[in-house]
């Protein structure tokens, strides 16, 4: 496996985790665009909609002093089919289980499942590849989410459409849910099919020290931080564009997500090799630049035709600075505390989640208009390009720290 593992990014276990995050995003995105809409089906009123729509970011952020030194400790191929198969006990309680008590009841439980499932896949899909190739590997790895955010909401769509023309909007969110358990329970699959993680985690767990040392890494602070800003810009996208568009007097805004998706779909795996190709830093700094310019693109639109032009600028560099901020957060972290890192940088993408749609709720009250909100966008972008620019030394001499510890390690 070791020789394998030096020539190409597809070894086994890195095809098994693509797969089993392929299916884990379907069944998210297929769900997650409508928990709003469920919730007020439920009778929930528009401030309890909105707790119960975003607790589980609040959940997770508060278990991630928990999930960094379980990840460092566990198993990581057991760990993975534990924490996917609550995402099977999740949605089936959605599923049936029609009762705003119940649904906070799984809303929780989906949120200790968030804190552990994303930086857990990243630390095993990063493990799996060599390092040389580790912005290549984790573009590709990205690609599965991309892929399933582009169908996976038209699917949740039409599920509910299907089902309540069948037998009422009841149904219609039971056939929705009972979709996302299939597909967890398929998840389950290619999990199942991976090569034991305990050699490779031998070590972590031999150097783990004290559980708050777990928590998080220090090394990769910068990067969190990063992410943090990308996902407090991003999460304006989420929640703010429907309103935009109405603004404008533009019916069909849905039009923007699927060019931001379908463009995403193309980046995403050329973004990676040519990271590899021309350095992480010069390619990064682009992307954050270009994610920044897209929002000044659409905040100024009057039509249609800029907005689209607005989202390949947003995809690219989205796109791109997505992947290689999670690149840089493993790099700077030696492979037996990659789980510490990929769970700092969750807790900066969680703060940024939390962050974003508050300020764009006040910038909305403060302006009176959404206009201000997309605009107001491009500066955590621009805020992290500073960032990057005067922290990257630091990070580079890191990660050639690593580099040396690394062969030092393999030598012995």
């Amino acid at each position: 496996m070791a020789a394998e593992k030096k020539q190409t990014i597809w070894t086994r276990n890195f095809i098994c985790i693509m797969l089993g995050n392929f299916l884990l995003q379907m069944s998210n995105f297929a769900t997650t665009t409508l928990v709003s809409t469920y919730a007020t089906f439920l009778g929930a009123r528009p401030t309890l909609m909105g707790f119960l729509t975003g607790m589980f970011y609040g959940i997770a952020l508060a278990m991630r002093p928990v999930a960094g030194p379980v990840q460092t400790r566990v198993n990581h191929k057991k760990l993975l089919i534990v924490v996917f198969a609550l995402g099977c006990v999740v949605n089936a309680g959605y599923a049936f289980f029609h009762s705003i008590p119940m649904f906070l009841i799984f809303r929780v439980l989906h949120g200790v499942q968030y804190a552990f499932v994303g930086s857990l896949c990243m630390t095993v899909a990063a493990d799996s590849v060599p390092d040389e190739k580790m912005a290549s590997g984790l573009g590709m790895f990205a690609l599965s989410g991309a892929v399933s955010q582009a169908i996976a909401p038209q699917i949740g769509i039409w599920l509910v459409a299907w089902g309540t023309s069948m037998r009422g909007e009841d149904f219609g969110y039971t056939v929705l849910f009972v979709f996302a358990v299939v597909m967890m329970v398929l998840s389950l699959i290619p999990l199942a099919a991976m090569q034991d993680t305990a050699k490779e985690q031998k070590s972590a767990v031999a150097s783990a020290g004290k559980w708050y040392n777990n928590i998080a890494s220090r090394h990769a602070v910068i990067p969190a931080v990063i992410m943090m800003l990308i996902m407090m810009s991003f999460s304006t996208f989420n929640g703010y564009m429907v309103p935009f568009g109405a603004e404008l007097g533009i019916g069909d805004i849905g039009i923007f997500f699927t060019v931001f998706a379908g463009a995403m779909l193309v980046i995403r795996p050329v973004s990676g090799a040519l990271s590899d190709k021309l350095g992480l830093r010069n390619v990064l700094l682009p992307s954050l630049a270009l994610f920044s310019v897209s929002y000044l693109i659409i905040g100024s639109a009057r039509g249609i035709p800029m907005i689209l032009v607005g989202a390949l600028f947003a995809a690219v560099g989205f796109g791109t600075g997505n992947p290689l901020t999670q690149a840089l957060s493993v790099q700077v972290e030696t492979r037996a505390r990659r789980a510490v890192a990929s769970n700092t940088l969750y807790i900066g993408m969680d703060v940024g989640f939390f962050l974003g749609p508050l300020l764009g709720g006040i910038i909305r009250d403060f302006a009176g208009n959404y206009k201000s909100v997309i605009l107001g966008g491009s500066v955590p972008l621009a805020l992290a390009l500073v960032i990057l620019l005067i922290a990257w030394k630091p990070c580079a001499r890191r990660i050639e720290e690593v580099r040396a510890l690394e062969a030092a390690d393999e030598a012995a």
